[in-house]
């Protein structure tokens, strides 16, 4: 609803606040990759989708447990404090040496670590019969804390900059911390992003809701449509059950939805 062309937006949520706008690259386009393939959040797929926003949920009530405390100031849900809140609470705690990533991710993740046993918390609360995996709370703050606080906003600088050097690197990153950490990839979009930087693109990652969904790869544009053809070449083979319903396409940033 508020992208403008030829823009990056970044923004902050709970609430949604806008943070920053970057100039989108002339000469680079997004080749899109919509996968085509089903996005599964029933069944027994419903709890790795679930879990990956409760992990989040209890590892900020882990952090309070913790540190024995709540963030000061006024929490977006009152008396359950999220994440951000945490990670900036913590960064104010630490004055100076909050500036520094290292030292807040690793203050916010030793205070979860002191409950992160696998015998208190659980998705269902702590009557449920299910608890998490000892570790698994810091683990997921510290995905948490690298996506929103270093890559994202990386990978936005990248962009602005031109330097696509540390956009792929930023990018490789992000992707392989969603497959490996956070987990709500599918073979499908696992493997988007991985051939595409084989084929040349300067950055690639997954995105969307999780367990389906599509990937973006930035390409010079004077490579994208040979690109995108081989990418879609590619993707058909290696999964030809979604030949017919994926579909690739180019595009810059454009303009906020709008109706004729």
């Amino acid at each position: 609803m508020s992208a403008e062309a030829g823009k990056i937006k970044m923004f902050s949520y709970c609430p949604t606040s806008h943070e920053v706008t970057f100039d989108f690259p002339e000469d680079v386009v997004l080749v899109i990759a919509v996968s085509g393939a089903l996005a599964e959040k029933t069944g027994d797929a419903m709890a790795d989708y679930n879990n990956a926003a409760f992990l989040a949920r209890d590892a900020a009530a882990a952090w309070c447990e913790g540190a024995g405390r709540m963030p000061s100031g006024r929490l977006f849900v009152e008396g359950r404090p999220n994440l951000a809140e945490v990670v900036r609470h913590v960064r104010a705690e630490l004055g100076g040496a909050g500036a520094q990533d290292p030292e807040v991710r690793a203050a916010v993740g030793e205070a979860i670590a002191r409950v992160d046993d696998g015998n208190t918390f659980g998705p269902s609360g702590r009557d449920g019969p299910v608890r998490y995996r000892a570790g698994a709370l810091r683990e997921r703050f510290e995905q948490f804390f690298d996506e929103s606080e270093v890559l994202t906003r990386g990978i936005a600088k990248a962009f602005a900059e031109a330097d696509y050097a540390a956009l792929g690197a930023l990018a490789d990153e992000s992707h392989r911390q969603t497959v490996e950490c956070l987990r709500n990839t599918v073979p499908e979009t696992a493997w988007l992003p991985v051939e595409a930087r084989r084929l040349g693109a300067l950055g690639a990652s997954a995105f969307g809701a999780g367990f389906g969904g599509s990937c973006w790869a930035a390409v010079r544009r004077p490579e994208a449509e040979a690109f995108r053809a081989e990418w879609a070449r590619g993707y058909r083979a290696a999964f030809p059950r979604w030949a017919e319903s994926s579909v690739f396409f180019a595009m810059a940033p454009g303009p906020g939805a709008f109706a004729l």
